[in-house]
């Protein structure tokens, strides 16, 4: 493909709890940023949409551009379970106004940011959980299957465990801690209306009362404590499930990150390694390859 002087590139990172994206020139100098609402793709397609397209439009407008630019855009996308059958298809089958799109999930894209688009392999912990390495053409992944059935040690799955403990709390199963208290503070000290929420709430309204927890363990709440030596044994498996494929060096990603850290074993740290970049500038360089640039 040619690409034009005034051709136009976005890198887009879409998760459970918001969307990024990230508007650069041809020659790659950086025009734009903007942030919008969620875009886990699996779990609200249409909603994703209008989320990527706000943050896109956010960055034209920035730029001092418009929505009548779309045509010289060239657009990389990370999405959250971007990977799962049926949002592929509805991605693959978006009638989009741009020059070019090319989407994979959140993961690969952190993946390639982290490294620099070099091989490598990355762990991201933010409100979903996903090992992924790249190592020339093979991809393997761990774990990221979607909340709740999976994402354990997650921000949506720290979320959950603190509502489940605030439950068992109020059922005298366990006593309460200042984390349960204020989850049942949120909910008017109703208990039920908890149930009443649950039915319709997503991986990004869950992860809303992980601060709870990261931040309530540091004070001594047990039932943070608690919560926070379980994430650090899911994490631990997965590194260990990880280090099994031998991807040299791991790079960790996301805002819960300094959390797991700090509970990790010492072992773990000497294959742990800070990100170069983040997920748009992996998005960025994925498209960038795509189409020659």
């Amino acid at each position: 493909m040619t690409i034009a002087a005034n051709d136009l590139f976005i890198g887009v990172d879409g998760g459970g709890t918001s969307c990024r994206a990230r508007l650069t020139d041809a020659q790659g100098q950086l025009l734009a940023e903007a942030k919008a609402g969620p875009a886990n793709v699996y779990q609200n397609a249409p909603g994703s949409l209008d989320s990527i397209m706000t943050a896109i439009n956010q960055c034209l407008t920035q730029a001092g551009l418009s929505q009548d630019d779309h045509g010289r855009i060239h657009v990389g996308m990370g999405l959250a379970g971007a990977e799962i059958t049926v949002a592929h298809n509805f991605l693959a089958d978006w009638q989009h106004p741009f020059k070019t799109l090319v989407f994979q999930n959140d993961a690969h894209t952190a993946c390639l940011g982290a490294h620099q688009g070099e091989n490598g392999a990355m762990l991201i912990v933010g409100t979903g959980i996903k090992g992924w390495l790249i190592r020339d053409d093979h991809i393997w992944s761990c774990t990221g299957w979607g909340f709740p059935l999976a994402d354990q040690g997650s921000g949506a799955w720290l979320g959950l465990r603190l509502l489940q403990e605030t439950l068992d709390a109020c059922d005298g199963l366990r006593p309460h801690s200042e984390a349960t208290e204020e989850v049942l503070s949120k909910f008017a000290g109703d208990p039920s209306n908890i149930s009443v929420w649950a039915a319709t709430a997503k991986s990004g309204d869950y992860g809303q009362f992980a601060p709870l927890v990261v931040y309530g363990q540091p004070k001594g709440d047990l039932v943070a404590k608690k919560i926070m030596q379980e994430q650090a044994a899911i994490v631990s498996r997965i590194l260990d499930r990880m280090l099994a494929q031998q991807p040299g060096k791991i790079a960790l990603l996301g805002g819960l990150i300094p959390f797991v850290k700090d509970n990790l074993p010492a072992h773990y740290h000497q294959w742990l390694v800070e990100a170069q970049g983040d997920a748009m500038d992996g998005a960025l360089q994925m498209i960038r390859k795509a189409v020659g640039a």
